[in-house]
């Protein structure tokens, strides 16, 4: 009886020892890092005293310890994109503004070396849109009437990628109470981060994928889960490769 129950112990506890090493890691492909915080709506979240040879456009490129990675700002633009700029206002991507996209490619592709790290963008419900306040824009995903997403094609595969986030706000007076973000290698392999909250808050999305990718997708949702907008705003991107 006594061997019995040994038994039973030791493979209760093989058991919690596998439990423990899957601790993070999704079914999806990735393993994730990310935090959310209540945050100061002046801050400069997009400041990076480790960041090196950063451009006009906001984006940078640098290695360290090997590990090559390319941050990508994607807030305010030096009056290169204003709140106006609409990547699509329909929801079939197909029907895209191919001029703006083409303009926003180009962009993001500015700040590194070889000038084409990504090849293809495609959008739904996507522009540039206040946040904040009426002097800050950025990427946003969403609109006041849809949910919206963004899958960007690239032409270096990436190992791991870190996104920071706000939920929408027109400061002081209005937050979208309802936003979701989901974030992964396409529509079907994603992970959600809430962001419904009556306050700003930032989440820093870190992804780490099992297999190295070639797509980046990212999508706000409100309307889709809740029947209210809920947009999201991107602040900047960091492609590790």
């Amino acid at each position: 009886m006594g061997k019995i129950k040994n038994n039973l112990l030791i493979l209760a506890l093989t058991m919690l020892l596998l439990t423990g090493c899957d601790e993070g890691t999704t079914n999806s492909g990735f393993s994730i890092t990310s935090s959310n915080s209540d945050i100061n709506t002046s801050s400069d979240v997009n400041s990076d005293s480790t960041t090196e040879d950063s451009s006009s456009s906001g984006s940078s490129t640098t290695s360290v310890e090997e590990e090559k990675y390319y941050t990508v700002s994607t807030r305010n633009f030096d009056g290169r994109f204003n709140a106006s700029t609409q990547f699509n206002v329909s929801e079939d991507p197909s029907q895209q503004n191919q001029g703006n996209v083409d303009k926003f490619i180009e962009y993001m592709n500015e700040g590194f070396e070889t000038k084409d790290f990504v090849k293809n963008m495609e959008a739904s419900k996507a522009q540039i849109g206040y946040y904040k306040d009426k002097n800050s824009t950025c990427l946003q995903l969403g609109s006041s009437s849809a949910d919206g997403n963004v899958l960007f094609t690239l032409n270096y595969k990436i190992k791991r990628v870190v996104v920071s986030a706000i939920n929408y706000t027109n400061a002081p007076y209005h937050y979208d109470t309802n936003s979701e973000l989901e974030i992964g290698s396409s529509s079907d392999d994603v992970i959600k981060y809430d962001l419904k909250t009556q306050t700003t808050i930032n989440v820093m999305a870190d992804l780490k994928f099992n297999s190295p990718v070639t797509t980046l997708y990212m999508a706000a949702n409100g309307y889709s889960n809740y029947g209210s907008y809920g947009r999201v705003s991107i602040e900047y991107i960091t492609f590790y490769y």
